[in-house]
């Protein structure tokens, strides 16, 4: 029997209200979330993830840059069988709690660092610019710290916020408290 993954879900009577909707929604998101803070709860997968009743709460980030999307491609080995080299817009995916933490035998490919290093390997050898620079990379971590800021607000915030340079978040000072 394998470990037992528990994932965040909210009744979906409780969060919806009798107003459901599909696609993209803009607008009302602190009425939401302030559902989502006072009802949530961490359920096993296996039990809430065919169950109608219950929605399941799926962290996601779109990034974008002037007219420009991030737009990444799941690896053949990604452990996510359905998604297998499918394309997302942006980045994100299912809160979940894992008792105990999964071993993954080869966790450099399995997550796409081998492929990543490869890819900048031969970008360099061939004097070519990679598809991401060092200056992505530091974009990437500004909006994660930005996105850290604004959970640790509770608000939502201008892109870059003040202070970000300077920004330590709770986590990884060891004092955050879910």
């Amino acid at each position: 029997m394998g470990a037992r993954e528990d994932v965040l879900v909210v009744r979906r009577d409780l969060l919806f209200g009798g107003s459901e909707w599909t696609g993209f929604r803009a607008t009302g998101l602190d009425e939401l979330l302030a559902r989502v803070r006072a009802n949530y709860r961490f359920r096993p997968r296996s039990e809430v993830e065919e169950d109608p009743s219950y929605q399941q709460i799926i962290p996601y980030i779109v990034f974008r840059h002037g007219d420009h999307y991030l737009l990444t491609r799941r690896l053949r080995a990604s452990t996510e069988k359905r998604l297998r080299q499918l394309y997302s817009l942006g980045v994100g995916g299912a809160n979940e709690e894992m008792r105990p933490l999964p071993v993954v035998a080869d966790e450099a490919s399995v997550y796409g660092y081998a492929a990543e290093n490869r890819h900048m390997a031969r970008a360099f050898l061939r004097g070519e610019k990679p598809m991401l620079t060092f200056e992505d990379g530091v974009e990437v971590v500004q909006i994660l710290m930005a996105a850290y800021m604004s959970a640790q607000k509770g608000q939502t915030l201008e892109f870059p916020p003040a202070g970000l340079d300077a920004f330590v978040p709770d986590v990884a000072k060891g004092v955050w408290k879910p």
